[in-house]
């Protein structure tokens, strides 16, 4: 048996020439990376190690990654016996191979088994659709783009997604670098899905359409063949089929002559920050998308169409620089919320009557909507929410003022209760604002 054992250990030595000090053992020996489960970390890793000092005396390798285990959604070890198995190629004929391949990376958390359903490899399939569609939507409009940015022609937007673009790469590589592979899979995951495609895209869309000029069409296509010629190679490792055929389609592999310059995004370089794309405009940027987040939440409230135009909000501020930047911005603003008319007014100006109203910052924002909404029917099914809201937290702070329930149930249960308060006392309060400013006359 010890034999066996010692033979099988010094396998990978001898194919390599072991005892002699061959070419092929001096370059295969010793190597950067183990990649294993923590399930042989003592009957494999660990005699490598001793095995590897012994005959080398030099250890076989220098980084051990330590992988998730694969079980089924609930947690169970895959066996045929259980029936809960789920064959990869089966997944890859259905969802795609980059699919699963983006899952098995965003869900790779260290010390923590993957859960694996075919309902998560369908998410990532959704963000493969994502990101070909904001590939193509950008095709559609780079006719003549230039690739030489001029600062004098961004606008916030910009300036912002030039900087987002470049904070993903510097932390990507970081990430990549430290092996925390779902970390860097989720990073990209969220800048492709949010600042890009529910932002960056959306408020694109003006100058793309010729609405702001031919200077700011040709800044918002170099500002977006910028970003996706950087974001092409952050992706690769983690979806490599779509990554290739995108490189292709946007043509980065060529010059203009048409001659071929890197035939394949495998060759191209890893991503590295840019200093002179990066910009002080977070602040701005999030009070932007804070009145635009607050809006739609007012509009959603309301209970108002999507494609429905509001006609007036008004925003109130303390903040002058805020003031300012929603005052560059309003046609943007104005777009995504659908809201034809926006007033940026100071606090001490009244809050408009027959309003939805909701705090921002230093100020408040509120969504006329007397012409939209029977106010009265409104006023009532906010009383209607308010007394609802207000039974449920009574009951649990019953719950809560009960010695024996804080004392015996178990504390999640106990801290669920008072989350539950919490939440509803800032609804009661919520609401309480909007019958208010509901009821304003005019």
């Amino acid at each position: 048996m010890l034999d066996t054992w010692f033979s099988s250990a010094l396998w990978p030595f001898s194919t390599m020439g072991w005892p002699d000090k061959t070419p092929q053992l001096d370059y295969f020996y010793p190597t950067s990376l183990m990649v294993t489960g923590f399930d042989i970390i003592f009957f494999w890793v660990a005699r490598m190690i001793m095995m590897g000092f012994e005959f080398m005396d030099e250890e076989p390798f220098k980084d051990v990654y330590i992988h998730s285990l694969i079980r089924d959604e609930h947690g169970q070890k895959m066996s045929k016996s259980k029936g809960n198995v789920i064959d990869p190629l089966d997944m890859i004929d259905k969802y795609g191979a980059d699919a699963l391949r983006m899952t098995l990376a965003a869900l790779s958390t260290q010390g923590r088994d993957i859960l694996l359903s075919p309902g998560k490899i369908e998410t990532y399939r959704f963000f493969m659709n994502k990101l070909w569609n904001a590939a193509r939507f950008a095709l559609m409009n780079l006719g003549g783009a230039e690739e030489t940015i001029d600062p004098a022609r961004l606008r916030l937007q910009d300036r912002w997604i030039l900087t987002r673009t470049q904070e993903v790469a510097e932390s990507e590589t970081r990430l990549i670098d430290e092996y925390d592979i779902g970390a860097a899979a989720r990073q990209l995951y969220d800048f492709v899905w949010g600042d890009l495609c529910d932002w960056y895209l959306e408020m694109s869309k003006p100058a793309l359409k010729g609405d702001e000029g031919e200077e700011r069409r040709k800044a918002a296509q170099a500002v977006l063949d910028e970003v996706f010629k950087t974001l092409l190679p952050l992706l690769h490792p983690f979806v490599p089929f779509v990554t290739e055929e995108l490189w292709e389609a946007f043509g980065f592999g060529y010059s203009g002559a048409g001659v071929d310059k890197i035939p394949s995004i495998m060759k191209a370089a890893w991503p590295k920050p840019k200093d002179e794309y990066r910009f002080d405009v977070h602040e701005p940027m999030r009070d932007v998308q804070g009145a635009v987040r607050i809006l739609r939440n007012l509009r959603a409230e309301a209970r108002i169409s999507p494609q429905q135009w509001a006609n007036r909000a008004v925003i109130r501020t303390g903040r002058p620089e805020t003031a300012e930047v929603l005052k560059e911005t309003l046609p943007l603003v104005s777009m995504l919320c659908r809201v034809r008319d926006i007033a940026i007014l100071s606090p001490s100006e009244p809050r408009p009557p027959e309003s939805l109203s909701s705090v921002f910052g230093e100020g408040e924002i509120s969504l006329c909507v007397g012409d939209l909404l029977d106010i009265g029917a409104e006023t009532a099914r906010l009383k209607q929410d308010l007394e609802s809201i207000e039974k449920t937290v009574a009951a649990s702070r019953a719950r809560l003022d009960k010695p024996d329930f804080v004392a015996r149930a178990p504390r999640e249960v106990v801290e669920k209760e008072r989350a539950r308060v919490a939440e509803g006392e800032a609804q009661i309060t919520r609401l309480h604002e909007n019958l208010k400013s509901l009821t304003l006359g005019p």
